[in-house]
């Protein structure tokens, strides 16, 4: 009798967790999963939901996106925020994010990876001494440097031009692609 009732008990939770997979959180959930102060994990995937859903570019989402970026501590959620707010935001945004791009501010990866692929959204000149700084620091992940190339590609300056030539001659085909592909934008050939 004890096997039988341990079986079935094993098996409505089984139940129990494949159903909780199949309902998608509420707005309400999400955003307890947003403010959640002691799971950074729940932060960020209420962060993403929120960011996902179709009203997720409204002002105040925005807003919450940008007090995201400026105070949170985990890299994971930072990175979710940086991602949100390029989806949404304006050139403003631009020089929130950038510090973010810099290995002096952020040892993460993910929140520099995260600050240099927004950076292609925006368009906003303050932007490129710092992306310069970035696509020639050969100690930068790849990736990273891949997508300022690619964020170069935008800003029509001889500073850029310049730049992206030195970008074709970096050790990785990534970073050489992307510098190329940016130079054809900017000149056509």
């Amino acid at each position: 009798v004890v096997l039988i009732c341990s079986v079935s008990s094993c098996v409505s939770d089984d139940f129990h967790n494949m159903s909780e997979g199949l309902a998608p959180p509420t707005l309400a959930d999400a955003f307890e999963m947003m403010k959640d102060p002691h799971d950074p994990d729940m932060r960020r995937k209420g962060l993403t939901l929120i960011a996902n859903a179709p009203f997720g570019g409204g002002t105040q989402y925005q807003q919450i996106y940008r007090e995201f970026i400026e105070k949170e501590d985990d890299p994971l959620v930072k990175a979710a925020a940086i991602k949100a707010l390029a989806r949404f935001g304006n050139e403003e945004d631009a020089l929130l994010i950038l510090p973010w791009l810099s290995m002096d501010k952020t040892q993460s990866e993910q929140v520099r990876r995260a600050a240099s692929k927004a950076l292609q959204r925006f368009y906003n000149p303050v932007v490129v001494p710092a992306l310069l700084r970035t696509l020639r620091n050969q100690e930068e992940q790849v990736q990273v440097r891949t997508n300022v190339a690619i964020a170069l590609g935008q800003y029509p300056e001889k500073r850029v031009f310049n730049g992206l030539i030195v970008g074709l001659q970096a050790n990785n085909l990534s970073i050489n692609l992307a510098s190329a592909q940016s130079l054809h934008v900017l000149t056509g050939q």
